[in-house]
């Protein structure tokens, strides 16, 4: 599975019961127009995600798995 670039374009954490969660909506390079809303446990997200920043995601049958920070990105 190669991770696929994308762009953050929205960031809200959840906490369910003292666990952490982020709900993230991204849109995918190779479809910019097709945005995607996703829930992901926080310990699979890089420190402190940011709307705007450059990603890589990870996404296994379409759901996701991990989110880094895009290599090059500041």
């Amino acid at each position: 599975m190669k991770p696929q670039r994308a762009t953050l374009l929205r960031v809200q954490l959840v906490d369910i019961h003292g666990q952490k969660f982020y709900d993230l909506t991204f849109a995918l390079e190779s479809k910019p127009d097709a945005s995607k809303i996703s829930r992901i446990g926080a310990e699979s997200v890089y420190a402190n995600p940011k709307e705007g920043d450059a990603i890589e995601v990870s996404l296994l049958l379409g759901q996701l798995t991990s989110v880094k920070r895009a290599e090059g990105a500041a």
